[in-house]
């Protein structure tokens, strides 16, 4: 059986043609082949990890901390916080982070 697979990760999608049936059936359960199909396998069947939010507090535009928590409306101490995980932001936060990194809210929160 031909199974197409799309995987996405970090908003890029791959698209694989895999044989998978078709290749667990015929390797041997030792071979190094079927090792690798196998591993391939679970790659295109893993969800991608959600995001951290240092990398999407990263993404909210400025050059420093500081300008970064100015575009967010927040103290720095509080933009701080959320970046070494002392805090995690409240649904209005999370929106505003979201709007401004076009990361989705749920993967903010």
């Amino acid at each position: 059986m031909d199974a197409s697979i799309s995987v996405t990760n970090n908003g890029r999608t791959a698209r694989a043609r895999v044989l998978i049936d078709k290749l667990f059936g015929e390797l041997p359960a030792a071979s190094p082949a079927r090792k690798t199909a196998e591993e391939l396998y679970r790659l295109f069947h893993t969800k991608p990890a959600p995001r951290d939010i240092q990398w999407i507090l990263l993404r909210v535009p400025g050059s420093s901390h500081a300008e970064r928590a100015e575009r967010i409306g927040i103290s720095k101490q509080w933009f701080s916080d959320l970046y070494t995980r002392k805090r995690s932001p409240g649904a209005e936060l999370a929106e505003r982070i979201s709007e401004l990194t076009g990361v989705p809210i749920e993967e903010v929160r």
